[in-house]
């Protein structure tokens, strides 16, 4: 899919893990900030949510393939490679989101009642109070890291802005014809959206490319 050129005010990436242990974040734009306390985010999203528009995305399967061949239920979704959302370490990240997620959203739903939020990459921002929502997938970064969770966060939310400059308009790197959006179910249980065919539309998928991650690791481990 594509659109017209757009430039989000803020990209802010979140990489899920268990609060306090294994979770970063990282922000670009209007300001460029990062941590590992998801209430920081909260108060940051909910302080340039009024006044921009938002980018989020979350490094965890956001979406499932919905597929009626029962030999294909668990097998890697188009464009995941070897690392299907239903191995041992993605499937930990995935249910972890879930709980983390729902937090963020919940509470960011309640200081900003009046924002809205979308999966549709395909239409420019009309202003504050807009929120797209997306997944991040990230790969092959190195183990050897100082703060990994925040280098993996950061790492994606430079790919969204790279992705813009290189093409103009965003593409997504992960797609399934049907699928079961469970970002859509915990906006439907926050009270974000009150659509329930959200639960069956696919979000935008950032997958840095290959020296993207190349970069990034000769940086840290320079």
């Amino acid at each position: 899919m594509k659109n017209e050129r757009i430039n989000w005010p803020l990209v802010v990436v979140v990489d899920i893990g268990s609060p306090g242990k294994n979770i970063g974040w990282s922000a670009r734009g209007l300001t460029n900030q990062k941590g590992s306390s998801v209430d920081a985010l909260i108060e940051l999203l909910a302080r340039t949510l009024p006044i921009a528009s938002v980018a989020l995305g979350f490094e965890a399967p956001m979406f499932l393939p919905a597929r009626d061949e029962y030999p294909r239920l668990t097998t890697a979704r188009s464009g995941e490679g070897s690392h299907a959302f239903s191995s041992g370490p993605s499937a930990t990240v995935l249910v972890t989101g879930l709980v983390v997620i729902r937090y963020l959203l919940s509470n960011l739903r309640k200081r900003i009642p009046q924002a809205s939020a979308t999966f549709d990459w395909t239409k420019q921002p009309i202003g504050p109070g807009n929120l797209l929502l997306f997944e991040a997938f990230v790969t092959g970064q190195p183990k050897e890291r100082e703060e990994p969770h925040i280098a993996d966060a950061d790492l994606a939310a430079a790919s969204f802005a790279s992705l813009l400059e290189r093409k103009g308009h965003l593409e997504t790197a992960i797609e399934e014809t049907e699928c079961l959006n469970l970002l859509g179910a915990i906006l439907l249980h926050t009270g974000w959206s009150t659509d329930i065919d959200i639960l069956h539309q696919p979000c935008l998928v950032i997958k840095p490319e290959p020296s993207e991650v190349v970069s990034v690791g000769s940086r840290v481990s320079s």
